[in-house]
């Protein structure tokens, strides 16, 4: 595995780009970020921001608080819970189309035209909606748990763009949801990660002054951090418990979700897409928010199918860019 540095936004204090918290592909080998600061939609390039969209409120082209940006054709979706809607932004930034989309929390638009979006709240896992946000169906893999409260279910989507597949990682379960679009519908299968683990319930207790405290089961597996795709990979970063936790990715295949191996990236980053074929980007926070592209090499010979990284310690021990492709 290898990294070089293409181009980035440097830490400034100045920089136009002030309070990012969301990332995407712009589909040249540029990123789209939502800046919380100003709640702009911003489209940067090795040049700077070269367009901004929005401001806070409810009004035309205006954001609360977006949980979601993905890439789909020419436009950016800006998914908005609070408002309840899906706002499409043209790459120019000049155009924005909303629709109507309430009870979702993350969403993607997969090949076909659909869309499918991330229910929070009780019953099914999934929403399937068209391009106008009718909802024409809904979704929920065999053997998920249905007795799990909202913080369970919260989870990170990516698919569509450039496989017929997608995938949800969730932030507080060892689980992922595999899917396509089929002529029969969406069709979804729960798979374990690498490191398996059961779905965690909500853990309720009493603080000393009397007020309900609700929280994940402490056993629970570490949370998923983001997620992306390109042709060939699903990539899972999750929360680590040390700084090289923090830089490991793992790598499932698209078309079945099994594992195919994992690598460090070259410095922690808060959020990671895929910008291009072997570009990476990512969101830094140390010491300011600033924005990376790195082309990366993924020697494919090295991984071996079938292995998992579940061998021992030893494993967060590899130096800087090695491949994990089993013990």
């Amino acid at each position: 595995m290898s990294w070089e540095l293409v181009w980035e936004l440097p830490p400034d204090l100045d920089s136009p780009v002030q309070a990012p918290g969301l990332l995407a592909a712009d589909g040249t080998g540029g990123v789209v970020t939502f800046d919380y600061g100003d709640r702009t939609l911003k489209g940067v390039t090795s040049a700077g921001v070269n367009w901004a969209v929005g401001r806070s409120g409810q009004g035309p082209r205006e954001f609360l608080s977006p949980t979601g940006i993905s890439l789909v054709g020419q436009d950016v979706w800006v998914l908005d819970p609070d408002n309840q809607r899906l706002t499409k932004v043209s790459m120019t930034g000049q155009d924005a189309a909303v629709i109507r989309l309430t009870g979702v929390t993350r969403a993607i638009q997969l090949m076909d035209g659909s869309g499918v979006g991330l229910v929070q709240g009780p019953g099914p896992l999934l929403k399937v909606f068209d391009e106008e946000g009718n909802v024409t169906g809904h979704v929920t893999p065999d053997g998920f748990p249905t007795r799990t409260g909202p913080m369970v279910r919260e989870g990170v989507i990516t698919g569509g763009e450039r496989s017929p597949h997608f995938l949800v990682a969730f932030l507080n379960a060892g689980q992922l949801v595999h899917g396509r679009a089929t002529q029969n519908g969406i069709q979804t299968t729960l798979v374990p990660t690498v490191e398996p683990s059961s779905f965690p319930e909500l853990v309720t207790s009493k603080s000393a002054r009397g007020y309900t405290l609700i929280r994940v089961d402490p056993a629970a597996p570490e949370s998923a951090r983001w997620v992306d795709h390109d042709a060939r990979f699903f990539y899972v970063a999750y929360e680590g418990m040390t700084r090289t936790d923090d830089r490991l990715v793992d790598l499932y295949r698209t078309e079945d979700a099994s594992y195919w191996g994992s690598f460090l990236l070259p410095e922690t980053v808060a959020f990671g897409a895929i910008v291009g074929e072997g570009l990476m980007a990512g969101l830094i926070f140390e010491p300011i928010p600033h924005i990376k592209v790195w082309r990366f090499d993924l020697d494919e010979g090295t991984a071996l199918q079938g292995q998992t990284k579940n061998c021992d310690e030893a494993v967060l021990e590899f130096p800087e860019g090695v491949l994990l492709a089993g013990c």
